[in-house]
């Protein structure tokens, strides 16, 4: 069973170097085509990325009727990314 976790781990780690290397070269193929700065598209796409998990919450605390966890959920998570950006 261990032999099993141990596979998927590796797996794992080696689709998420992947997607990484073609989310890498998607933003970059993505800023020659629009003519600006990598750093540009970058910035716009990967905040929109760390923004999905929230509104997902969101929109499945609203479907079922808990809009104290949506509203933890968006308080929580913009105190740690601003703590993070800060710090």
């Amino acid at each position: 069973m261990i032999i099993l976790y141990i596979f998927i781990f590796i797996v794992s780690c080696a689709l998420l170097v992947f997607s990484g290397g073609a989310t890498v070269r998607g933003l970059i193929r993505m800023a020659q085509f629009l003519r600006w700065k990598e750093f540009v598209v970058a910035f716009i796409l990967m905040a929109f990325a760390t923004s999905i998990p929230e509104f997902f919450v969101g929109v499945t605390a609203a479907i079922n009727g808990i809009p104290e966890l949506s509203l933890g959920d968006i308080f929580g998570a913009n105190i740690i990314n601003l703590t993070l950006a800060i710090g």
